[in-house]
């Protein structure tokens, strides 16, 4: 659904996670992402000509 309502737009999707408010209580630090959820995150937010790049690069990475 992102990926569809926000065109796959970085900056559109940057503004809008952005305007989310803080999740937890007063003061209470929030457990930073995973290096995986952070790259899935950013896969997802590739156009489907970015993700076939991609693709191509992660296979010669062996």
């Amino acid at each position: 659904m992102t990926e569809r309502c926000f065109h796959a737009n970085q900056e559109t999707l940057s503004r809008a996670v952005g305007a989310l408010p803080a999740i937890g209580a007063d003061n209470v630090a929030l457990p930073a992402p995973s290096a995986l959820d952070a790259a899935k995150a950013a896969y997802g937010a590739l156009s489907a000509d970015e993700r076939e790049a991609f693709r191509k690069w992660l296979a010669e990475q062996g």
